[in-house]
């Protein structure tokens, strides 16, 4: 018989396992990341265009693998924009140098008069709001059936909600839930209710403009079927509620 003994913290596919993804010692291999990649090249040798690209095309993506599962703290995300905001002026990262312009302009895409460069903290929301996409989407995935098990999991209007305490991760990851990213998510989607089997009649906004609870609120008190499926109360036939 074989025993495998696992010591945290510890890396798995180059992931970190058993820290803290609030700690900014965390992120430290991609901030190392960052300054390697940037003295392998001569940054006063390019344009101005030539370090906006260098930012967009290889910065930009460097901290996508972290930043897919952990939330980046503000500490971190301040840091790797004064990188590459000091990259974009000097040319490199260790000097100051004066900001022609603000860097919340600088972010802007192209249209809204900026350079394009993005935000690392809501290209990082966005990558973690795909976990809440993939929780809520129909499927019997062995991973979501453990989420679901652990966690005792339910939704709510497209949402999923931990009944049971989540951890540092998942609670991370449903922070989003209240962020600015996923106010434009759920006001650029809508549901299909396909066969009525996956869709709650009260929570679930599937009918208007607004969930059955929240628009009669008093019919909700008074039902004694509050997480009933579309499917239990009926259906509708040429008009008609049978």
């Amino acid at each position: 018989m074989f025993k495998i003994t696992i010591h945290l913290p510890s890396k798995y596919l180059g992931m970190p396992l058993g820290t803290n993804p609030s700690r900014i010692s965390t992120w430290k291999p991609v901030i190392e990341k960052f300054h390697k990649r940037l003295l392998m090249w001569k940054g006063r040798l390019l344009s101005m265009a030539g370090r906006v690209c260098l930012i967009k095309s290889v910065l930009n993506s460097l901290s996508i693998y972290f930043m897919f599962v952990f939330k980046m703290p503000k500490g971190v995300g301040r840091l790797l924009s004064s990188i590459q905001r000091r990259f974009l002026w000097c040319g490199c990262t260790k000097q100051r140098s004066f900001c022609k312009i603000q860097w919340r302009l600088v972010m802007r895409n192209k249209k809204q008069g900026g350079l394009g460069v993005g935000s690392l903290i809501s290209k990082n929301r966005a990558l973690l709001l795909k976990w809440i996409w993939r929780l809520s989407f129909p499927g019997t995935s062995l991973w979501k059936m453990i989420i679901s098990s652990m966690y005792n999991l339910a939704y709510e209007n497209g949402i999923p909600i931990f009944y049971n305490q989540p951890s540092k991760i998942w609670k991370d990851i449903m922070s989003i839930v209240q962020t600015d990213v996923h106010h434009v998510f759920t006001n650029h989607s809508k549901f299909m209710v396909g066969n009525d089997s996956l869709t709650s009649f009260w929570l679930d906004n599937w009918i208007g403009d607004y969930p059955l609870k929240t628009a009669f609120p008093r019919l909700y008190l008074l039902s004694s079927s509050k997480s009933a499926l579309v499917v239990d109360m009926g259906r509708w036939s040429n008009g008609i509620w049978l």
